[in-house]
């Protein structure tokens, strides 16, 4: 999982404790944060289409649409 637009501390933050609180989330690791953009690993308690649901439905995330996503990839791009 990649989130864009992580200007400061405070997004970074916001974003970390909404992964972490999600009950669809078993694991977070944060793999890098830099040039606005935050690259997490996530292990899953649930399926991708659950997951994808409960994100879209909370409004926080925005998923980013085709210019960003690499066909066959488990990386999905989000926008804060």
């Amino acid at each position: 999982m990649i989130i864009l637009d992580i200007k400061d501390f405070t997004d970074y933050s916001r974003v970390q404790s909404y992964v972490n609180g999600l009950q669809t989330v078993s694991q977070v690791e944060i793999v890098s944060l830099k040039d606005k953009q935050l690259d997490l690993k996530l292990r899953l308690a649930s399926g991708l289409t659950l997951f994808n649901q409960v994100i879209q439905s909370d409004g926080l995330l925005m998923e980013e649409r085709a210019e960003k996503q690499q066909p066959n990839s488990d990386i999905i791009y989000y926008r804060l």
